[in-house]
């Protein structure tokens, strides 16, 4: 056998597998290994440190700025947004009781996910206090139709106070961001 031979044999079974380990890897191992079991068609990323803060007394949910993605998927695929955030709660010396905002992932015409971030002070206090607030939220729908939808980031309060105490994803000078990653599953 020539060395030409030889070399061509040795490329062609490294291609084969390569081949063999790609096919298996996409679609066999999905089926044993539980945490392989989406393939990501594509992503769509956007972030954010523009001003954004919210009053309590904000009781109807607005969406945050600059938290919008719109995504084209194919026909049975799947829909998952993850929402990050840093930023702040500024509780006012005058609170007695809670005050509570509610941060909701929607996926329009398709659902929600809704977190809550909560505080309370039963007898107030003589200060102004912030807290540090990081946020996380995941949520995926089944199956959908193909076809445009649009994600969106909400929020609201639900204590119809003051407008005293806030919720602040950003400021200038903390130079916080916040991001939006939607991806198209299947």
């Amino acid at each position: 056998m020539s060395s030409k031979a030889i070399i061509g044999s040795i490329i062609g079974s490294i291609v084969g597998s390569v081949a063999v380990m790609t096919l298996l890897t996409m679609f066999v191992m999905p089926m044993f290994l539980p945490g392989m079991q989406s393939i990501v068609l594509q992503s769509i990323y956007v972030e954010s440190s523009s001003q954004a803060t919210i009053p309590d007394d904000q009781i109807t949910y607005q969406p945050i700025p600059d938290m919008e993605i719109n995504i084209t998927i194919k026909q049975n695929s799947r829909i998952l947004a993850t929402f990050a955030a840093e930023g702040s709660m500024t509780i006012a010396s005058s609170l007695v009781g809670s005050v509570n905002y509610y941060i909701a992932i929607v996926i329009d015409g398709i659902g929600n996910h809704t977190q809550r971030v909560h505080f309370y002070d039963g007898d107030g206090d003589s200060s102004t206090r912030e807290f540090a607030v990081n946020l996380f939220d995941t949520y995926q729908t089944n199956g959908l139709p193909a076809g445009t939808y649009s994600v969106t980031i909400y929020w609201k309060s639900d204590a119809a106070a003051t407008g005293s105490n806030t919720l602040n994803l950003s400021t200038p000078a903390g130079n916080r961001t916040r991001g939006l990653l939607v991806q198209e599953l299947i």
